[in-house]
């Protein structure tokens, strides 16, 4: 079994919660971070080395500059990622496994292979390759521009091949990803499935407070997050239920967003912190995501923690966790009509959400798989 982990992550991503239930443990070496440490919840007794001044600088110009007159997200995040991982490399001295996302490991696993080490390449996402052929099928669906809103360079895709080639082992969220690697030619004894947890000390069940007549659906509202199915489903839904919208807003929907804001149902909360989530997600009835593409959709798992009810669509990865009519459903991701009805089964039912779906169930499927 693998003895001591190195986990390496630009933002406080699931990475940053696996290491925390990994430190719990005694088995984190290293936690390197593109967060300052201050930014870092839950870090005492954790070895951490930080690189931050790209990153602060990225988030700065996201928030002060105007999309449109900027470099594009993609551009930014990468002169973040390779100075980053670059980092990473110079530093990384241990020889237990390194964990990392795609887009920030190469220089790492280069370092890490010197070492010895197992190199274990954490998805958020599928490929990028099929990850570009969902999305913008979506985006051609309403006339949008792909190119516009969610370029994808050639630089950056050789890269993650790169990092691909020099990955021991692939660490996915889903059955989804899973198949999604297979089909590029990763070998299926070099993936590993164990589903993204929730925070239990944020994630956690409420007494009373749900609101029998409010949706919420939590994530940036873009295409790729199902806003055209939402379009249509809007319309069907009874005049007396509630629908909050958890997210930021992106230039690509903001015309569909202010449409829906004539809607006295509807309410656009904008981005929230984790504790404010958690409290959206159990005041509501159910919890929606009706995505194009999803690898996995770490707020399912959340919501489940919460014990509020998940519909999903086929094409969400964290269906994986549903268990339909008991904790929610698995709905077509292009039928507004089945979304629905389904809604309208569900009102007025009580159920009580079993099971754990935290980090420790996470880490514990990683862990045996690593014996």
């Amino acid at each position: 079994m693998v003895q001591n982990f190195n986990i390496s992550a630009t933002n406080p991503c699931h990475l940053y919660e696996m290491a925390r239930e990994l430190n719990r443990r005694g088995l984190l070496n290293s936690y390197f971070s593109g967060y300052p440490r201050w930014k870092l919840q839950g870090s005492q007794g954790m070895s951490i080395q930080t690189y931050s001044t790209r990153t602060l600088m990225v988030y700065s110009l996201l928030k002060v500059i105007p999309e449109r007159y900027r470099f594009s997200n993609r551009t930014l995040f990468r002169w973040q990622d390779v100075a980053f991982d670059r980092a990473v490399a110079s530093r990384l001295s241990d020889s237990g496994a390194i964990v990392a996302i795609p887009g920030q490991a190469l220089e790492t696993f280069r370092k890490g292979r010197k070492l010895g080490s197992k190199t274990i390449l954490s998805h958020a996402t599928g490929p990028l390759e099929t990850w570009i052929d969902l999305v913008k099928e979506e985006f051609d669906r309403v006339g949008s521009s792909f190119e516009k809103y969610a370029p994808v360079d050639q630089e950056t895709l050789l890269r993650h091949r790169g990092e691909y080639a020099l990955a021991d082992f692939h660490w996915v969220p889903s059955q989804m990803v899973r198949d999604q690697l297979i089909q590029v030619g990763i070998a299926k004894e070099q993936i590993r499935v164990a589903p993204f947890g929730a925070d239990p000390d944020i994630f956690k069940r409420g007494m009373g407070g749900r609101k029998e007549n409010r949706i919420l659906f939590a994530g940036q509202l873009t295409w790729r997050k199902g806003l055209r199915l939402l379009d249509s489903l809007l319309p069907l839904l009874p005049p007396t239920l509630e629908i909050e919208f958890a997210g930021a807003v992106l230039e690509e929907s903001r015309e569909w967003v202010a449409k829906w804001s004539r809607d006295r149902r509807v309410k656009f909360l904008g981005p929230l912190s984790r504790e404010r989530l958690a409290e959206r997600m159990r005041a509501a009835k159910l919890l929606i995501l009706p995505s194009v593409e999803e690898s996995y959709g770490l707020v399912i798992a959340q919501g489940l923690s919460c014990g509020t009810p998940c519909f999903v669509s086929d094409r969400v990865g964290a269906q994986d966790l549903i268990r339909s009519g008991e904790n929610g459903e698995i709905l077509p991701w292009n039928s507004p009509e089945s979304w629905r009805e389904a809604i309208d089964r569900w009102r007025g039912r009580t159920v009580e959400i079993q099971g754990d779906y935290s980090w420790k169930s996470c880490c514990d499927l990683l862990l045996n798989e690593h014996k």
